[in-house]
């Protein structure tokens, strides 16, 4: 029920925090029957489905970390004290501030919109 939100940057509302809660609850469960499933016969369509709800699982437990919902000022701050002072990081593609725009759309939006980073 929660998959227009997987990859995306949405931040769940409280009450919506509690209904993903409750559905990742009913998959863990059904996963775990899925293992019993498996123990007892070594059929290789139970395993897909296993490892698909375990996909599934993994990627709506995302939806509820902490990271996903740090303010975009507090990652600002951040970012800023992770910039090295030995050197200009600007000139080294795999350094701060240029690999902060490489992790999700949030980190991008918030590091560009950051000048004092650049």
């Amino acid at each position: 029920p929660f998959t227009s939100y997987l990859n995306s940057n949405y931040i769940p509302l409280d009450e919506e925090m509690v209904q993903i809660k409750a559905y990742l609850t009913h998959c863990r469960k059904r996963l775990e029957e899925m293992k019993a499933e498996m123990d007892d016969q070594a059929e290789l369509s139970v395993k897909l489905k296993y490892d698909r709800l375990y996909d599934h699982i993994e990627s709506c437990a995302s939806l509820i970390t902490l990271p996903r919902r740090v303010p975009d000022d507090v990652l600002q701050e951040i970012f800023y004290q992770t910039l090295p002072t030995d050197r200009n990081a600007l000139l080294d593609d795999n350094s701060t501030p240029l690999i902060l725009t490489r992790i999700c759309r949030q980190w991008r939006q918030v590091a560009l919109a950051t000048p004092r980073l650049w």
